[in-house]
This record gives structure tokens, C-alpha cells and sequence, in this order.
């Protein structure tokens, strides 16, 4: 699909301690922050880090950088609401308990939420996440009920 409508445009992947080139990609927007499958690099494992969209670059490091990268807090914008406002939910009470989903997967991370009434909010992880990206989609849970979504921000 992605392909389909955006084609491919090569670009660097490149160390982010050394800014040694290690290879190249077919376009930043088919690869995530965190990524560690699919780089097609030698000496890894790899993984993702940054995308500098200006330049089409991937900046990659090992495993020991990445959990220096971690978040526990960052902000969502367009929040949508599945047949509830966030109100009538009592989602920034601190006593809700509420888990976020941040990538592909079954894995379900405890958060809480602090809105800010302007459609969007903050989140706060239980543990900090190395994949948190601005542009992918935090996903809310009350057990197994999803109660909507937002868009990470960049960070800053």
C-alpha cells in the first residue's frame, strides 16, 4: 500500500554515534523507530532511532544506545473517543487504570493520562519505551475495551 502511493526513494542509513554510512534504504516511511528487522545491515542487531525526513536518512545504533533513548512521558494530539467522551470516562483520574498500545502487536503498556481540554494530552508510561515515535499512534485500553487513540507529537 505504502509503496503503492509513495514509491520509493533511496537514502542513507547511517551510525548515529559515528555518522559512518552503513547502507542504504528504500524510503524513511517504510521503516518505525525501534525497527530492527528489515535494515538488511551486517553487524547488528540494528535498530532504528531517528528518521531525518528533510534528508530521507535512517539513523541506526546498537541495543546498548537504544535504552538510553527510552520515554516514559510524551505528548498525543488528535485524540478520538470511541462512543465516549473523555469526561463521562474519568480518564485523567489518576485511579483509572488505562494501557496504551504503541506498535504492532498484543503488547499493552500501563499508562495514565493527562489531558490538557484541547484535544489533546500527555502520557505516562509505567516503564519508558525505546519505540515511542512522533507520528505513530498511542491506542487507549480500559481492560480489554479500546477507548480511542491519539497521535504522538515530537517531542520538545
Amino acid at each position: 500500500f505504502i509503496e503503492q502511493h509513495l514509491g520509493e526513494r533511496r537514502g542513507e542509513i547511517r551510525d548515529v554515534q559515528t555518522g559512518r554510512k552503513l547502507g542504504e534504504h528504500r524510503g524513511y516511511w517504510f521503516h518505525t523507530i525501534g525497527q530492527r528487522r528489515g535494515l538488511g545491515l551486517s553487524g547488528g542487531p540494528w535498530y532504528v532511532v531517528e528518521k531525518v525526513v528533510e534528508e530521507n536518512l535512517l539513523l541506526v545504533t546498537h541495543q546498548e544506545r537504544l535504552s538510553q533513548a527510552t520515554r516514559r512521558r510524551f505528548p498525543v494530539e488528535d485524540l478520538h473517543w470511541i462512543d465516549i467522551s473523555p469526561e463521562a470516562a474519568q480518564l485523567d483520574e489518576v485511579s483509572r487504570p488505562l494501557t496504551v498500545k504503541l506498535r504492532h502487536g498484543p503488547s499493552l503498556t500501563p499508562c495514565r493520562l493527562e489531558l490538557s481540554g484541547d484535544g489533546r494530552a500527555t502520557v505516562e508510561l509505567t516503564e519508558g519505551d525505546p519505540g515511542v515515535a512522533p507520528g505513530q499512534f498511542a491506542v487507549f485500553y480500559s481492560g480489554e475495551v479500546c477507548l480511542g487513540s491519539g497521535v504522538i507529537r515530537q517531542f520538545g
